[in-house]
């Protein structure tokens, strides 16, 4: 471990504080690229591999167009109330698509 800290630097206590977020970032990049590889096997199933590039155009735009509104939200609501109806808003959402797609 002194190892780690005099390679990259660190001050006491950084790599114990540091290795969760490590492990909170592998896991949303290894949630990104298997919800990429069952988007794009979904979307080829219905369209041709030429209509690919216009959908990642599309979700990069409307991503960029969410953003914005968020950042203009979070700049009028505090953070605590951002944060909780962020996730009351994520967790409609898995309710609603998960019952239909039980139906």
């Amino acid at each position: 471990m002194q190892l780690v800290n005099r390679l990259f630097n660190l001050r006491p206590g950084d790599f114990s504080r540091g290795l969760p977020l490590l492990g909170y970032s592998l896991l949303i990049i290894t949630s990104y690229v298997m919800a990429q590889v069952a988007r794009d096997a979904l979307f080829l199933n219905t369209f041709t591999p030429q209509q690919l590039p216009y959908v990642d155009i599309a979700s990069a735009a409307l991503v960029s167009i969410v953003i914005a509104f968020y950042i203009r939200l979070g700049r009028r609501a505090g953070l605590r109330n951002l944060l909780v109806s962020s996730l009351l808003f994520y967790t409609a959402n898995v309710i609603v698509l998960w019952s239909a797609g039980t139906e």
